[in-house]
């Protein structure tokens, strides 16, 4: 009995090492490898392109998102649709 206990938990271990090994051997397949932007330019290329890259994703504070008529359209709506879900609720 206990050697049937011991034998079923080795082969328990045995599947589980056996599993790990196929999915880091599918991983290690199917990884796609980063591109290394710093080698494969050269110095004045790259800093350029970092460049271009922030400053591209840098927010200017001044620049509004909605212009003030856009806000305010939304604000009437916003209060026509919430008076008629006050009227609704209270009859």
């Amino acid at each position: 009995m206990l050697a049937q206990f011991i034998f079923k938990a080795l082969f328990f271990l045995l599947f589980i090492f056996v599993c790990h090994t196929v999915i880091q051997h599918l991983e290690a397949q199917f990884r796609i490898p980063k591109p290394k932007l710093s080698r494969s330019l050269n110095g004045e290329k790259y800093n350029a392109m970092m460049t271009q890259i922030q400053n591209s994703t840098s927010a200017n504070p001044n620049t509004p998102l909605f212009d003030q008529e856009q806000i305010e359209k939304l604000n009437n709506d916003l209060q026509q649709f919430m008076d008629e879900q006050t009227s609704q609720t209270l009859s």
